[in-house]
């Protein structure tokens, strides 16, 4: 079986043919030992398995991350609550080995994986009396793809422990005052927070995110600087995330950490309530996160939502048969243009009464933004969420729509076609 991973800019709703041909001379990029360097990152992978990133354009470095840790947890499936006298666990220890060559792809990608093996108690009765020790299996595939400004890392475990939390942990080099967090279609800022005490009462100090987490670090917080040189008035490091998580900014052993919550094995379903959910403990599962590390400058700040979920869709994939004699590529454009920049079609659909076609935009920067559509449609209306009209009908100036949408807001437009 042959895969083929076909990277370009694609227009929502706007198709377009790629042409494979042979090269004379394959492109190829060779990572230099467990180093993968592009034009923007230069990043070098630990023997703990965490990985050093270099900011190619600032100089500036993010050392230690990706380290775990883990904890004993005996909450429920919504909130945290650790075993008294049990602090959390950084695995510095623990060693990862290469487990292939650097892959250097024809295209430029570069890949390295490593795999380690994360010694815990078996559970909170072990945890206590320093019992049996299960291994839990982790592969990480780094990769680097040509111009790309973030690490992508995915990151496979199989859970063999019961009543604990496993986190993936970047080191800062200061403490923020504030984080950033993603949210569905907007994000929020946060204050770091000082770190709770554990009292014997439930304590759930973890934030949700979605989307992507950032800890800014500059002088804008008073906190001081990365290695190597000054990340600028807001700038710092994000993590981009597949799926929804919880973080946490702690403090211990004199330095600073962004928490991230990959695995939570407990066995009650809410508080209060009594029912037990023993596959909650995800014992022997294969569990997947797929994370990239992105360190950004002052002036990418307003873009990283936008660059997160972007990031994150990850394009379909199917067979390709071939073209059926009846069914030809269409020869007319396509139903909705989007030009390239920070608005994206969220949802396109019919209405609930079937007169027109709903499309909805998402300006995920945090800056206002003019998105200039051009659509096959005989009227154009602005609607609210109920679908309903709001004043006449928009007007085009040759051909081409310019819809005004507010920082990480959303606009629905009805459109109304002779087939709709």
């Amino acid at each position: 079986m042959l895969r083929l991973e076909v990277r370009g800019d694609l227009a929502p709703f706007a198709p377009r043919r790629f042409v494979i041909d042979p090269l004379p001379e394959a492109v190829v990029q060779e990572p230099r030992g467990l180093t993968l360097a592009n034009e923007r990152l230069s990043a070098t992978v630990r023997s703990d398995g965490s990985v050093d990133v270099v900011d190619l354009r600032s100089g500036s470095t993010w050392s230690g991350l990706g380290r775990w840790s883990d904890q004993g947890d005996v909450g429920n499936e919504y909130d945290f609550v650790p075993l008294t006298d049990d602090a959390e666990r950084i695995h510095a220890d623990t060693a990862f080995t290469r487990v292939s060559s650097p892959l250097a792809c024809a295209g430029g990608m570069q890949v390295v994986r490593v795999a380690g093996e994360l010694r815990l108690p078996a559970d909170a009765a072990a945890r206590r009396e320093g019992g049996a020790r299960v291994a839990i299996p982790v592969i990480v595939d780094y990769s680097l793809a040509p111009g790309e400004a973030w690490l992508t890392c995915r990151i496979r475990l199989r859970n063999r422990a019961k009543e604990m939390r496993l986190r993936w942990n970047a080191t800062l080099p200061a403490r923020p005052e504030t984080t950033r967090a993603g949210l569905k279609f907007a994000e929020v800022s946060r204050p770091a927070g000082a770190q709770p005490s554990h009292d014997g009462r439930l304590v759930a100090p973890e934030h949700p995110a979605d989307a992507f987490v950032a800890a800014p670090i500059g002088r804008g917080n008073g906190s001081g600087t990365v290695a190597g040189a000054d990340a600028g008035e807001h700038g710092g490091l994000a993590v981009f995330a597949r799926a929804p998580l919880n973080y946490e900014i702690v403090e211990d052993g004199g330095g600073c950490r962004l928490a991230l919550t990959l695995v939570r094995a407990v066995g009650w379903l809410g508080s209060g309530l009594g029912t037990l959910t023993p596959e909650a403990q995800c014992l022997e599962r294969d569990l997947e996160h797929v994370l990239a590390l992105r360190p950004y400058a002052a002036e990418e700040s307003a873009g990283l939502l936008a660059e997160a979920l972007a990031w994150r869709h990850e394009a379909l994939t199917g067979l390709i048969w071939g073209y059926d004699p009846p069914r030809q590529p269409v020869d007319h454009d396509p139903l909705v243009a989007l030009a390239p920049g920070s608005v994206r079609v969220s949802a396109c659909k019919r209405s609930h009464d079937r007169a027109r076609v709903i499309v909805r935009l998402h300006n995920a920067s945090a800056l206002p933004a003019i998105a200039e559509l051009r659509v096959r449609a005989d009227a154009v209306h602005m609607l609210g969420l109920d679908e309903e009209p709001r004043g006449e009908p928009l007007t085009a100036a040759d051909g081409l729509w310019r819809i005004p949408v507010p920082a990480q807001g959303l606009v629905t437009l009805g459109l109304e076609t002779a087939r709709t």
